[in-house]
């Protein structure tokens, strides 16, 4: 803590908890609900604050990129693959098969 410039001693004060949580998460319902509240209210902020001429940039070059799914199909299939294959290898390692 040397190294970061000060002594560190009031990032040992301070409690370690999210400065974004009006509630803290740990109060049953109450603490997840500020979060659906303060998460979409940021999104809907960030969107509104990008230019008009950029945001019909972006969903213009956003359109043009979607049409190729074939990517995205062959990305799922790599990934439903290796579960299968990581869940083939968890149930063979569980029930003690020897190896082929």
């Amino acid at each position: 803590m040397e190294g970061e410039g000060g002594s560190g001693r009031g990032r040992r004060l301070r409690p370690q908890s999210d400065r974004s949580n009006l509630i803290p998460d740990f109060i049953p319902v109450l603490g997840y609900l500020d979060d659906l509240v303060i998460v979409p209210a940021g999104i809907l902020l960030a969107v509104r604050l990008i230019p008009p001429e950029l945001m019909a940039e972006f969903r213009e070059i956003a359109s043009r990129d979607n049409a190729r799914p074939e990517i995205g199909r062959w990305g799922a299939v790599l990934i439903v693959a290796l579960w299968i294959l990581g869940v083939a290898l968890a149930l063979r390692w569980l029930t003690g098969a020897a190896p082929a």
